[in-house]
């Protein structure tokens, strides 16, 4: 039971706002350019710390998996909800793509996709768990990056596609 007190609240993937677009264009009938633009709000934060009184109701415990942490003096762990610690920064992202099919070959496209052209790197998942015992230290690890937005990178490609 303790597990699940103050289990509701917000998921770690709930974004409350996401904006998507994307579009191609022929600048001629050879060259073209392309665009991806995402926008997306950040990840809730939740904080995982000791159970005060563990096994108290005939449970086993389950140590620092409970939402007990930041209490407000700072002085004794409070119940959080899930979800409730704030927010990750907001993940901007803009892909770009440039294509090329000559026509003096029919078929032959040459392709670049640049990822992440901006090289923003957001972070996107940070460690929860708060203490490591009851009325101990702050982790030394609590609220630091455990993934970030993937950088820059660049994908070549040449294919040949004849129809015959």
């Amino acid at each position: 039971p303790e597990l699940m007190q103050y289990g509701e609240g917000y998921l770690p993937n709930d974004r409350r706002h996401q904006i998507k677009a994307y579009g191609f264009l022929e600048l001629t009938s050879e060259w073209g350019i392309g665009a991806n633009v995402l926008l997306a709000s950040g990840r809730p934060r939740s904080c995982l710390g000791y159970e005060p009184n563990p096994g108290a109701t005939g449970s086993p415990g389950y140590r620092n998996q409970t939402y007990y942490c930041l209490g407000t003096d700072r002085t004794k762990d409070e119940l959080h909800t899930r979800g409730s610690i704030g927010r990750l920064p907001w993940d901007n992202r803009l892909d770009m793509s440039i294509s090329y099919k000559p026509s003096a070959v029919k078929g032959l496209q040459f392709k670049v996709d640049i990822f992440n052209l901006l090289d923003q790197q957001t972070v996107q998942n940070v460690t929860e768990g708060y203490n490591v015992r009851s009325g101990g230290r702050v982790a030394n690890n609590y609220e630091s990056p455990i993934s970030l937005t993937a950088p820059r990178s660049v994908k070549l490609t040449a294919s040949y596609d004849y129809k015959f």
